[in-house]
């Protein structure tokens, strides 16, 4: 440190002493006394009793000044030693470093010693407390520390001022996951089948790539995994997988499907078992597709056309309880059968009812994003007999 430049030796008159004061870490919560100097221009202390390279903080310090007739006169200002951190990930480390000094940094000079090696070598220079170190190899072992060269901004004092970093190893290793999915699907309401599609764009992969701060992502994937729930709260599971196409639209049919209703989101997983985060997520409801409802005429007369009393569409629709009635109000069909599939029939007694209007009672039981939903349908549909 430098000796006092300003000093008011008749308010605060000699002999004078410095008190140096070390603290674990930046928030100065646990000072202690570590040496006393009786001159001032004792201004050198090589604190021997830590050991930069086996704390987990920085060391702080501040140095006080005393008279020893009064007493106190003032202290300096903390200053920090550096404690770089880092984050290993796929042939890359990052370094980062937050310096307390009340200097101005100027750079910071990266060294590294190699594996197999024994010497730390500078590898570049950062005026920025953070440092990408890319190509290297996975799974081997690279040791580091920082050299900050600083200066106060009023002339006379010591300059540069170096600071320096504990030693820190650190091991690369492909933990990088692929980057999110983009999901989007398409309903196939007659083949009971959700079509979904699915895309990692390769310039989302560039941008995490090249963002310091962010969780990285690549455009390295192997599969998409998909995950479904039947319903809004229901718990989503992975009901199977797909093979990536790099900067390519997949397809995959959800087929065979009681309702398309239900929710999706999928994930990208590369050859080592990372997994993306979740993409979107895509929630289908029974109004996805045409409403149920009952035709008012059909012509069961054995032509082999409109034979049968069928729905519009039954999509999304567990079941029904249908009632037709005749004018006088007895039943001639009933079905629980959302496919209705009614030919003309008194059910009683199995022959053809007469042509003419029936009139029916249709409770029909859809299958919702939040479980099944009950709708009533009530109306009119005539029967219409000719030649065959």
């Amino acid at each position: 440190w430098s000796k006092p430049v300003e000093l008011d030796t008749i308010q605060f008159p000699g002999p004078y002493k410095y008190e140096l004061y070390r603290n674990n870490g930046l928030e100065w919560n646990t000072p202690e006394l570590v040496a006393t100097f009786n001159s001032l221009d004792d201004t050198i202390y090589n604190d021997e009793q830590i050991d930069l390279n086996s704390n987990n903080a920085p060391f702080s310090y501040r140095v006080d000044l005393e008279s020893v007739p009064v007493g106190y006169v003032g202290s300096s200002q903390k200053a920090s030693s550096i404690f770089v951190e880092t984050i290993p990930t796929d042939q890359e480390v990052k370094l980062y470093w937050e310096p307390e000094v009340p200097w101005e940094n100027e750079k910071f000079i990266v060294y590294r010693k190699d594996p197999g090696t024994t010497s730390y070598d500078s590898i570049g220079r950062t005026y920025i407390p953070v440092y990408r170190d890319t190509g290297l190899v996975n799974n081997e072992q690279y040791c580091y520390y920082i050299k900050a060269f600083g200066h106060y901004s009023l002339p006379g004092l010591i300059d540069p001022l170096i600071n320096f970093s504990q030693l820190t190893c650190a091991t690369p290793v492909d933990n990088v996951p692929p980057c999110t999915p983009m999901l989007w699907e398409e309903t196939l309401c007659d083949e009971n089948t959700n079509l979904l599609k699915m895309i990692i764009p390769v310039d989302t992969c560039a941008y995490y790539q090249n963002c310091f701060l962010c969780d990285k992502c690549d455009c390295d994937a192997e599969k998409y995994y998909i995950y479904y729930a039947q319903t809004l709260s229901g718990e989503l599971q992975l009901i199977d997988s797909v093979d990536y196409i790099f900067n390519d639209t997949v397809y995959y049919y959800h087929e065979n499907l009681e309702a398309v209703v239900g929710c999706y989101t999928v994930t990208a997983v590369d050859s080592l078992g990372n997994e993306s985060a979740m993409s979107n997520k895509i929630c289908i409801d029974y109004d996805e597709c045409p409403a149920y409802g009952i035709p008012n005429v059909f012509t069961p007369n054995g032509d082999g056309f409109n034979d049968y009393l069928l729905p519009y569409s039954s999509a999304n629709v567990d079941h029904i309880d249908l009632k037709i009635f005749n004018r006088w109000g007895k039943i001639m069909y009933e079905t629980d059968d959302p496919e209705i599939n009614w030919d003309g029939k008194n059910q009683n007694n199995n022959q053809d009812c007469p042509a003419a209007p029936y009139f029916y009672v249709c409770d029909v039981y859809i299958i919702t994003i939040e479980g099944l939903k009950k709708i009533n349908l009530q109306g009119s549909v005539t029967i219409v007999r000719g030649n065959n």
